[in-house]
């Protein structure tokens, strides 16, 4: 999606952080047993555990924010 091309922007220059992307179509298993209901989302793990789940366009600074208060 349009959201999701843009977001990867911001992600790109995101250091010391796992990311993987999947792409839903090819994955709807994923998506169901996630509970993913708009994209981008954002789920984050810990130790094979999900921790947190976020969803929307966020600036590289929003997403650091995000991702470190699920971790810490």
């Amino acid at each position: 999606c349009g959201y999701c091309k843009k977001q990867f922007v911001e992600l790109d220059e995101l250091e010391n952080i796992m990311i993987g992307i999947v792409e839903v179509d090819n994955n709807r298993e994923l998506v169901q047993r996630y509970q993913i209901n708009s994209f981008p989302t954002f789920l984050i793990f810990k130790n094979s555990e999900q921790v947190g789940k976020f969803s929307g366009l966020h600036s590289k600074s929003d997403l650091m924010n995000k991702l470190l208060s699920f971790l810490q």
